[in-house]
């Protein structure tokens, strides 16, 4: 069926129907049917509200961040080689350079820590 032939069949009347007048007073009468409210004075808080302080929250947060992850990196570079050299006395390290394939270039370059 197509759209036309429904219209014909069942028309274009609005099935649905208003009593006269019904309109006509209903803001009178849905105000008197509701309990009456006294009504409130509102005054605007004085005072700092979320809106102003959750920016300022955000960026203390990622400045703390920020500082961790710094300190976390400065912390895991301030071990270098020299550090550990440091640890073990003369004869160790001697025992060592003699049973390793290191030449005084490598040692010089591993103490100073360029590549």
């Amino acid at each position: 069926m197509t759209e036309e032939e429904l219209r014909r069949k069942i028309g274009t009347e609005n099935p649905f129907k208003v009593p006269d007048g019904y309109f006509e007073g209903f803001a009178e009468n849905m105000m008197r049917l509701l309990p009456e409210k006294a009504a409130e004075e509102t005054h605007p808080k004085i005072g700092v509200g979320r809106r102003t302080w959750r920016p300022w929250l955000y960026a203390a947060a990622a400045v703390c961040a920020v500082a961790l992850i710094i300190g976390a990196v400065h912390r895991a570079d301030s071990t270098r080689a020299a550090d550990y050299v440091a640890e073990y006395t003369e004869e160790e390290m001697s025992d060592y350079m003699a049973t390793s394939l290191f030449d005084e270039y490598t040692l010089y370059s591993y103490l100073t820590d360029e590549e």
